[in-house]
């Protein structure tokens, strides 16, 4: 007998409709473990019934080993239900589901200029710097990685055509997950492009001028592997974090600017379906 008819008999899937909804997996404590949504659940439930020792059934067959109790929620479309299934993963967080569930860790970049000084902050928690005024908050992007090579890519980069102050890289207040960049003597040029940039908005010369820039300094001139190599990372941070955001907001009319943590993904969601409409049509 299938490991799914010994959980829940097997006639299970003979009540289950084929409509849009969510099925939820539970186990024996009663904990939920995993949340799914499905275009039609009859077929997405039978696909579990059918798991094999393969690769790409793996986990698949690890929810079913945890699970002792299953239920289903038809829901009015499928679009409701990726909304009832995000909404599940961000608030229980259940122990299969690693996407969508640890929005809060989404990083922001800041960018504050002051006095002579560009100051750079790579946060996931722009509450922790509430007394700090003046700070141009970007994001929330979706990689914590990319986030950070872009932070320390462009560090390398600025530290050929500006002064680093001593306390570049620090982070502040000693608060963990807060980092800080300094400059001084930062081309204007630069400084009119990077938020440009950082918003992820075509029209920006940042990376054109960073280039003008960094061709006219010798040193980077003879570390020229390196600083492709950095530059490389901030092109694919802006397509890959600042331009997909842009392009998300724009097609949903997202105004709201920083997009929130919590609202990412929901963002992120519609911006899907609707383009999966759209090719529909």
């Amino acid at each position: 007998m299938k490991l799914f008819d010994r959980k829940f008999g097997s006639d299970f899937l003979g009540s289950v409709p084929l409509e849009p909804g969510v099925y939820r997996y539970f186990d024996s404590s009663g904990e939920l473990v995993y949340v799914g949504k499905a275009i039609r659940l009859r077929r997405r439930l039978q696909q579990y019934r059918n798991a094999q020792r393969l690769k790409k059934h793996r986990k698949m067959r690890e929810i079913l080993r945890a699970a002792a109790r299953l239920e289903v929620t038809p829901c009015p479309s499928h679009e409701e239900a990726c909304l009832l299934e995000l909404q599940l993963i961000r608030t229980l967080r259940p122990r299969f589901n690693v996407a969508s569930a640890y929005s809060f860790l989404y990083p922001f970049i800041g960018v504050r200029w002051a006095e002579g000084v560009l100051e750079l902050f790579l946060t996931s928690r722009p509450g922790l710097l509430g007394t700090e005024e003046g700070i141009s908050w970007n994001g929330a992007y979706r990689s914590r990685h990319w986030s950070r090579e872009f932070f320390e890519a462009l560090d390398n980069l600025l530290g050929y055509i500006a002064h680093r102050t001593p306390h570049a890289k620090r982070n502040v207040g000693m608060t963990p997950g807060v980092w800080i960049q300094q400059y001084r003597m930062v081309p204007k040029p630069l400084l009119r492009e990077l938020d440009v940039f950082l918003r992820g908005e075509p029209q920006n010369e940042f990376l054109s001028e960073l280039v003008l820039a960094l061709v006219e300094n010798a040193g980077a001139r003879s570390r020229r592997s390196a600083v492709q190599k950095d530059l490389q990372i901030c092109a694919k941070f802006w397509r890959s974090e600042c331009e997909r955001l842009a392009v998300a907001r724009a097609h949903a009319g997202f105004m709201e600017y920083p997009v929130l943590q919590e609202k990412r993904d929901e963002l992120f969601l519609k911006f899907r379906l609707s383009r999966a409409s759209d090719r529909r049509l």
